[in-house]
């Protein structure tokens, strides 16, 4: 496996960082999680920075999209370091005419503490699913006041997005991870919390919101995906909340048994699928190494993996992964450095 590296751009305390299409353009989207920090898009083949209009900073999530075919990008913002939470809430930031702005924000929901969202069909609407960390604090170890999953569903599609808001699950804490399965035509979004890993059905027109237990154990961030390529998804987990480990978890006709643990340290940033022709999942660490790390099958009955050390005290707090035609990239937020970075992994 052949692994290059190349920086982006420099960024202050770059947090989140998500990949993806606004129209026919190809961009990368990265947020601060600093007040009033950069909020950034880079497109084309040499990632020119495009600057979105100055938001909270405290971004925590990004989704991009069109809306009323205009260029769209949805966040989590306003959670800062240290769990400083100053006006916390979804917001949309719209382009009128293309990418290259001007951008502008609009407000859509307040939520203190919110950490993820994702954007699902639900009821035939698009519909912005939101969990939060929880719900006050009176001091940063306060964990007292859970938060929940709401479901956020704009009334129409043009500025001022008036909205309608659902919560649709309760009781959790410490929510670091968000995943959005889609299969057969039904979306599914997994939520992790200090209380297990829980899965919401996304209702169809008339459908209902429906929520199950998936996983006892705490879980801080996941991701699934068919690791073995024997047609069930795999979940791979960072444990506990920040946790020192990474486990696989494989759907067995007893139940969810545990196939595999690694150790880390402050583990931070989850991604798995197919990278460099072969299986296997990118994790981060934001304590001891700071390390940055891919694991690959090398045989998959047994779950042994090889570790590949990607980079080395950077302190990634998110990545998301670009697949070209004859190599994979990884895209990190090196919070650590204050760097946005580039891997490039070919077999």
């Amino acid at each position: 496996m052949d692994i290059s590296r190349s920086t982006v751009s420099v960024m202050g305390a770059p947090y989140s960082i998500c990949c993806g299409m606004i129209g026919a353009k190809r961009v990368i989207a990265a947020g601060s999680e600093t007040q009033g920090g950069e909020f950034t898009l880079y497109t084309g083949d040499e990632w020119r920075p495009v600057p979105i209009v100055k938001g909270l900073g405290g971004i925590m999530g990004i989704v991009l999209t069109e809306i009323s075919g205009k260029p769209a990008i949805i966040t989590a913002e306003g959670l800062h370091p240290n769990f400083i939470s100053h006006d916390a809430g979804v917001s949309i930031y719209r382009a009128e005419h293309n990418i290259n702005g001007p951008w502008e924000r609009h407000r859509v929901a307040d939520f203190p503490y919110i950490h993820r969202i994702a954007l699902v069909t639900a009821h035939g609407a698009r519909t912005v699913v939101a969990a939060t960390l929880c719900g006050e604090k009176s001091d940063k170890d306060d964990w007292s006041n859970p938060g929940a999953v709401y479901a956020v569903q704009p009334m129409h599609n043009r500025p001022p997005f008036e909205v309608k808001t659902v919560t649709v699950l309760e009781g959790l804490r410490k929510n670091h991870g968000m995943f959005v399965q889609r299969r057969n035509g039904k979306e599914t979004v997994f939520v992790s919390s200090e209380e297990g890993l829980f899965a919401v059905h996304i209702p169809e027109e008339n459908g209902e919101w429906c929520t199950e237990k998936i996983l006892e154990e705490p879980i801080s961030e996941f991701a699934l995906y068919d690791l073995d390529a024997d047609g069930k998804d795999e979940i791979v987990a960072i444990q506990p909340f920040h946790g020192d480990r990474v486990c696989i978890y494989k759907n067995k006709s007893t139940g969810w048994a545990r196939v595999f643990e690694t150790e880390t340290e402050l583990g931070h940033g989850i991604w798995s699928g197919s990278i460099g022709g072969e299986n296997g999942f990118v994790i981060g660490s934001r304590a001891g190494k700071r390390d940055l790390c891919l694991y690959t099958f090398e045989e998959s009955k047994r779950w042994d993996l090889k570790k590949h050390v990607l980079d080395e005290g950077v302190g990634s707090a998110q990545f998301d992964v670009i697949h070209e035609k004859d190599h994979d990239l990884i895209v990190s937020t090196n919070n650590y450095i204050n760097e946005i970075a580039l891997y490039r992994v070919s077999a």
